[in-house]
């Protein structure tokens, strides 16, 4: 959580969009967390076990933005639960202008 409240609500929409396009991928075989439920953990000091256990899935998604000059710089992962393995970590660095 950045303390930046235009940082924040642009991380929320993020958020939005990855579950949504996640939830469309394959519904019958990928089931994805309600946004709600993954928003109870924002900010949260618990393990990636302990969300696995509490929420009961095999994958978390986790991601991060922050400000670099003029840009906003974006990162995912895909982490196995019981190994806490990540899958990759792609970059995502648009410019950022403040509207």
């Amino acid at each position: 959580m950045s303390g930046d409240p235009a940082l924040e609500h642009f991380c929320d929409g993020f958020t939005d969009e990855i579950i949504g396009a996640l939830a469309g991928l394959a519904p019958e075989r990928l089931a994805v967390i309600a946004r709600t439920t993954a928003m109870h953990y924002k900010g949260s000091a618990k393990t990636i076990s302990q969300i696995v256990r509490e929420v009961a899935v095999d994958y978390v998604v986790e991601g991060g933005v922050r400000r670099s000059d003029d840009r906003l710089v974006t990162s995912v992962q895909l982490i196995r639960g019981v190994t806490s393995l990540t899958f990759g970590r792609p970059s995502f660095q648009p410019p950022f202008t403040n509207p």
